[in-house]
């Protein structure tokens, strides 16, 4: 098993063997040797599944593999399931062993992928929800009125009267009937201050 990358949690530096090379080399060994996904393994002649996070050697297997020798393996392998880091079932003159907690700590690339999807939908939405927080010029019950739409009735009619047309369409008790509260309060400005247009507005401003 070549391919593919491990984590190493850093609660690792905390552990009382974490000066001694080779409880720190065992361990690194064993997260890479151990299975990212389920696999099989014949056993006296039987398959044999062996499940993410576990995987199926022997005492002389790992010192072959790291270097160190047998009695320090079988010292270490107990050090580490004292310290419920591992579990060992014998299986004759081998071993499954499992890593305990393997899917807490080894998140997978596509379980990091998708978590990062999350992370940034949700980014995205909370930047959206902000732009249309910060659009919102006039919002109550289920109607609201734009910063854009405020403007196009602003050319029309003061911001004083917007206001209070908009206080009085609140105040509404069948304002539930409505559905767009710009046209509702450009038909009641129209009803209230009289029909205007642009032109006329500009030109009572500059007079």
């Amino acid at each position: 098993m070549t391919n593919g990358w491990v984590k190493i949690h850093r609660q690792l530096w905390q552990k009382g063997y974490y000066k001694k090379s080779k409880y720190v080399h065992l361990w690194l060994h064993l997260l890479l040797k151990a299975n990212h996904k389920p696999n099989e393994w014949l056993y006296k002649n039987k398959t044999m599944k062996v499940n993410r996070g576990q995987f199926i050697t022997s005492r002389k297997t790992l010192s072959l593999e790291t270097g160190i020798n047998q009695s320090s393996i079988e010292h270490i392998l107990k050090c580490f399931e004292s310290e419920q880091q591992i579990k060992q079932q014998n299986l004759y003159s081998s071993r499954l062993i499992t890593i305990l907690k393997y899917n807490d700590y080894q998140i997978s690339e596509q379980q990091i992928d998708s978590k990062l999807t999350a992370s940034e939908q949700q980014i995205n939405t909370n930047k959206n929800d902000k732009k249309e927080k910060n659009d919102i010029y006039r919002k109550f019950k289920h109607l609201l009125l734009t910063n854009q739409e405020f403007e196009k009735l602003n050319q029309l009619y003061s911001k004083k009267e917007i206001d209070d047309i908009l206080d009085r369409i609140e105040n509404w008790r069948k304002n539930t009937n409505y559905t767009s509260l710009y046209k509702t309060a450009l038909n009641w400005l129209k009803d209230t201050y009289g029909e205007k247009d642009k032109n006329t507005i500009i030109l009572k401003r500059d007079g």
